[in-house]
């Protein structure tokens, strides 16, 4: 099988029902079902992360696939501690829902605990700027530091000259926000 993403997980590891009245939305994927054991893992010390911490998410169920067919080397890649690892970072609440982050091949880190969350901050940008159709953060190394490109495609009609700079710093986040080199419209 391809890798387990957030959608597919939502099928064989989380559940959510939205209802009138229902006040978690955006990043929120439920709780895991009954037959999945998911946990939240820090990969350089083995242990379970807190409440509220961004962890690679772990899998135990019955619904995987038992690894990546004539590939053992992606197979034993993907496994720790008895676990699946799904490829996301995810954090939960002190309820018990999970919240998916991002992909952990699209974080960067920016050191002193600092991480850029991509999609997460492509989201932001979206909801800070109204004239934006779509948007990518790509996030590389240059002499050394961190820099981050921001480009945005605009809604029809939107003003391309318009200075967007602030809405996407704010949305980036201070550490984030201190590695952005440029921002670029797309036309």
């Amino acid at each position: 099988i391809d890798g387990i993403g957030s959608t597919e997980m939502g099928h064989s590891a989380f559940e959510i029902a939205h209802r009138l009245g229902s006040d978690r939305y955006g990043r929120c994927v439920g709780k895991p079902y009954p037959f999945a054991a998911v946990a939240l893992l820090d990969l350089d010390t083995g242990e379970l992360v807190p409440d509220g911490e961004v962890g690679h998410v772990a899998l135990k169920s019955p619904t995987l696939a038992p690894g990546y067919w004539n590939d053992s080397v992606t197979t034993f890649r993907t496994r720790f501690a008895g676990y699946y690892l799904t490829g996301d970072l995810m954090h939960r609440d002190s309820a018990g829902y999970y919240y998916h982050v991002d992909r952990a091949v699209d974080a960067v880190d920016l050191g002193g605990g600092n991480w850029l969350y991509t999609a997460l901050s492509e989201e932001r940008i979206l909801v800070s700027c109204p004239d934006v159709r779509d948007c990518t953060v790509v996030a590389g190394h240059q002499d050394g530091h961190v820099v981050t490109d921001v480009l945005l495609m605009l809604e029809p009609g939107a003003d391309t000259g318009a200075d967007r700079g602030a809405a996407v710093r704010e949305a980036l986040g201070g550490p984030a926000a201190a590695t952005l080199r440029q921002i670029t419209v797309a036309n």
